[in-house]
């Protein structure tokens, strides 16, 4: 995705979104599954962004360099401001109904990830590398693509969709700077985007199956 320019910086932003109980409970272009798809990947960002920044910080204390020491800071801030915002989102399906969703992210998906960063702390860097590639793949789509991601979204979830893919793009290269300085492993990094995409594929799968069947339309 190619590195930044030299006058890059990365700013964590205090925000608030107007996504509520009252906006369409289908959202994407009035499209059931559609919505539900995004709905299904946006869940699982609370704590997979907790995650990324854990793993990330981690490591702070055998960084010397003082640029990327800044950096640190600030990508945690940012994503840790992510993870609220999706958490706000998630709150909401929690209320329509979805209370698996919030359940499993509570009780078996943060305390394993805090597992990881524990006690694999080197390969759960390595998979926030894997992770970071392909939220920035989807964020340059979404700025790309407004006609595909942007446009057809309700204007509540419009500025979330768009001040994420920006915040996205923004640090995408920290985690990977971060895992050049500690290891730079590549086996390492050929496991972790393996097992990352086998789970976007499978988590956000099953989110959508759920949501669907919660709402009578999975064999629609």
């Amino acid at each position: 995705l190619g590195a930044p320019p030299v006058e890059h910086s990365i700013e964590p932003r205090p925000v608030r979104f107007n996504i509520t109980d009252a906006t369409p409970r289908h959202w994407f272009g009035n499209d059931p599954f559609r919505t539900q798809f995004f709905n299904a990947l946006f869940t699982t960002f609370p704590p997979g962004e907790n995650f990324v920044a854990r793993s990330v910080v981690h490591f702070r204390d055998q960084i010397k360099d003082p640029t990327l020491l800044k950096q640190i800071n600030a990508f945690a801030g940012q994503e840790g401001t992510h993870a609220s915002s999706h958490q706000d989102h998630l709150d909401i399906l929690t209320r329509q109904g979805y209370t698996s969703l919030e359940r499993e992210n509570k009780y078996i998906i943060d305390p394993f990830l805090k597992l990881a960063n524990k006690v694999a702390p080197k390969f759960s860097l390595a998979l926030t590398v894997a992770l970071e590639h392909f939220t920035a793949l989807l964020a340059h789509q979404a700025i790309d693509r407004a006609d595909l991601f942007r446009h057809p979204a309700h204007a509540d979830f419009q500025p979330l969709m768009e001040w994420h893919a920006a915040e996205e793009i923004e640090h995408k290269a920290v985690a990977f700077d971060v895992f050049q300085q500690v290891s730079g492993s590549k086996w390492l990094l050929r496991r972790a985007m393996l097992q990352s995409t086998l789970f976007f594929t499978l988590d956000t799968s099953k989110g959508l199956i759920h949501m669907l069947k919660r709402d009578g339309l999975l064999w629609n």
